[in-house]
């Protein structure tokens, strides 16, 4: 069985290195700087409203990537599927 990116990215001896990077000071603020200047760059004016769309994915799509890489050294825990429950019917009405 393959396993995922992360679970590569893990186990590999740059985990350790990329864990006291992205725990630094100076990559919160490039992070934090990179994502306020793509802001800026976005269109200010929509005349299209597939622009604006466009243009909010994107952001979208570039705060998923700060999220992976501020998170990629973290193992994930499996999530505990709950068991669907069914209708109650001692409650009564």
């Amino acid at each position: 069985m393959l396993r995922s990116p992360k679970e590569r990215f893990i186990t590999s001896v740059h985990a350790a290195v990329w864990k006291i990077t992205i725990g630094s000071e100076s990559t919160e603020e490039a992070f934090h700087s990179a994502l306020c200047q793509m802001c800026d760059d976005s269109p200010t004016e929509c005349h299209v409203p597939q622009v604006a769309c466009d243009a909010h994915q994107q952001l979208i799509g570039a705060r998923k990537i700060l999220d992976i890489l501020s998170t990629l050294h973290i193992p994930t825990t499996p999530n505990q599927v709950s068991k669907p429950k069914g209708l109650d019917y001692s409650v009564g009405i």
